[in-house]
């Protein structure tokens, strides 16, 4: 189609929004009311008469958006607004009309007004995207006339334009922050809704709405963080995250949990919302071992907690120091070693004469202790593998089959990273941000720390290990570190400071170590 040029001096543009299948609708803003796709896939335009808006009765000009709203519905069609456009640059006409320009036949039908839509001209109203599908209407004459309204035709969106959720917390906490979620299309295929060339409310953006299984009632969470921002394609597979804070009034109890873009949610995922448990910050399920002259502290270099609930051993061996011990365990308190608060075991406790407990020593008490954390689930890799030995390579979140880093630099984003396996050799440098979260599934070396953006500092980071094979930490690794199915040893490679919440079917804190817990 060819330009129609600057019509009766026209200062004014209609809306143009991004459909699902990548087409891209342009409204007009002129007397001709033609309106026009643009493929974002092949870079070409094309029209239609039926695209195009009706003649106003009894005038040679045509209803189009000289400034206006449009909103693309969750099945594909776009609301749009539209009043009389004469060639006059300074007339802003009522009445105004609305159509849906069909998404399967690219057809414009005019459907039923709003209240007042006959005092409006289209640059007076609004439309905003819902998390529940429908289309916010505002509008607003400068006079006396309003409507507020809400749009819907009832279509559902095709389930390819959904957001796929791929890894979320199995317990929520009220009031908790920072949740970290992830999966495909947080942001959707379109940015929700336009307006000319002054007011945008795009959503192309993920909210995280938790129902309540029991009740049916619904909670929304304040998203934060999240990995990247625009629109994506249809069919990307690119892994997008954020992070969600809690309502401290949302109701406990079985849950569904969905991510939504644009008024299109994702299928359910199941969770449980539940009470804040006692604050753990080191735990093992099966053996706690402390080595000669290590440390537990807390994260302000005081005495740290020693919790086992597991039935193998607890162990503090010559000339250690630990805070208070919780014990499912028989605990062993061996020579010049320092507890600083009470030891409580579900089996027996035995103390050497010249180790020092400050509070009381229970043997056959009643142990509780919570349930080590869990694991996302591990998504099919869809990356392949890769080996960095020299100069500097990023790699972006997903699903990996395989990482090893031999020498030089690896650069990881803010978001999930999965492996089947991953191996950090020493003398390497691995960069990441505080919210990257790296999980693996078989195997992991760990013998380099990761930094900060820029400089030598530590980077804390969540590390998740779903293996049952031993894993030996030999260099400092901060933040938390999961390993629910494996025996961990902290400073296998020389005494070093861990610092941060740590997890494991078996702790070994190694000779001269200190592990400094804490949330």
């Amino acid at each position: 189609m060819s330009d129609t040029g600057n019509l009766g001096g026209s200062i004014e543009i209609g809306p143009a929004l991004l459909r699902p299948d990548g087409q891209l609708v342009a409204f007009s803003g002129n007397s001709l009311g033609q309106n026009a796709l643009f493929n974002t896939a092949t870079n070409t335009w094309s029209h239609t008469a039926s695209l195009d808006f009706p003649l106003v009765s009894g005038q040679s000009f045509h209803y189009s958006v000289k400034d206006g709203p449009a909103a693309v519905l969750p099945n594909g069609n776009v609301i749009v607004m539209a009043s009389p456009t004469d060639n006059n640059a300074n007339d802003f006409l009522p009445p105004s009309h609305f159509f849906e320009l069909d998404f399967a036949t690219n057809t414009l039908n005019q459907v039923a007004d709003s209240a007042h839509a006959a005092a409006f001209a289209s640059f007076d109203g609004h439309f905003m995207m819902l998390p529940s599908g429908e289309a916010l209407f505002v509008a607003f004459d400068q006079i006396a006339n309003q409507d507020v309204a809400v749009y819907s035709n009832g279509g559902a969106p095709q389930n390819a334009w959904r957001p796929t959720v791929t890894s979320s917390p199995a317990t929520i906490v009220p009031g908790s922050t920072n949740n970290a979620i992830s999966g495909t299309l947080f942001n959707g295929l379109t940015q929700g809704s336009a307006y000319g060339d002054d007011s945008q409310s795009f959503t192309n953006y993920p909210l995280v709405r938790i129902t309540n299984t029991a009740s049916g009632h619904v909670f929304y969470a304040r998203t934060h963080n999240h990995n990247r921002m625009g629109v994506e394609a249809l069919g990307s597979t690119e892994t997008t995250s954020t992070q969600f804070d809690v309502p401290a009034n949302i109701e406990q109890g079985a849950c569904t949990l969905v991510v939504v873009a644009n008024g299109i949610a994702s299928q359910p995922a199941a969770c449980n919302v539940a009470a804040q448990q006692q604050q753990v910050a080191c735990e093992a399920n099966g053996s706690f071992l402390v080595d000669n002259n290590a440390q537990v502290q807390n994260g302000s270099g005081g005495p740290g907690a020693v919790l086992n609930n597991g039935t193998g051993t607890t162990r503090l061996s010559p000339d250690t120091r630990s805070g208070a011990i919780t014990s499912r365990a028989p605990v062993a308190i061996q020579h010049r070693s320092v507890v600083t608060g009470n030891v409580l075991s579900a089996g027996s406790v035995t103390k050497d004469s010249d180790a020092t407990v400050t509070g009381s020593i229970t043997a056959n008490g009643s142990v509780s202790l919570p349930a080590l954390p869990t694991l996302p689930s591990f998504p099919p890799p869809t990356l392949g593998s890769f080996a960095v030995n020299s100069g500097t390579v990023s790699k972006g979140p997903g699903s990996y089959v395989s990482g090893q880093v031999n020498g030089g630099t690896l650069v990881l984003a803010a978001g999930d990273y999965f492996f089947q396996s991953l191996t950090i050799n020493a003398n390497v440098t691995v960069r990441a941000t505080p919210t990257t979260r790296i999980f693996v599934q078989n195997s992991f070396f760990f013998n380099s720390p990761i930094r900060q953006a820029t400089g030598t500092a530590i980077q804390p980071v969540t590390v998740g290990y779903a293996g049952s094979t031993a894993v030996s930490l030999g260099a400092r690794l901060d933040g938390s570190f999961t390993a629910p199915n494996a025996s961990v040893v902290f400073g296998s490679a020389g005494a070093t400071t861990y610092s941060g919440a740590y997890f494991a079917r078996s702790i070994e804190v190694a000779a001269g170590t200190i592990l400094a817990c804490h949330q």
